[in-house]
């Protein structure tokens, strides 16, 4: 160890937790981490479940336009 390591020392505030100190900074770390798993995880599986029911009547709407009038694949009318 040189000089410079046995004079450092930390001002970092730390909180007592049980028999463990924690930092107020490893805390806003943990508070960060999962503030974005949650929203990576409400973006791609929460979101398109929603959407899913919550327009599923619309999409069904669009889907069985084909059955009832006479379109082609390319969704194509033909010419009366």
């Amino acid at each position: 160890m040189n000089d410079e390591d046995m004079t450092y020392t930390s001002n970092e505030k730390l909180l007592q937790v049980g028999n463990y100190n924690v930092s107020v900074r490893g805390i806003g770390n943990i508070v960060t981490l999962v503030f974005l798993v949650t929203a990576i995880v409400a973006l791609f599986i929460i979101y398109p479940i929603f959407s899913f029911y919550l327009y599923n009547d619309q999409n069904m709407a669009v889907s069985n336009n084909g059955n009832s009038t006479n379109l082609n694949a390319r969704n194509q009318s033909p010419l009366s």
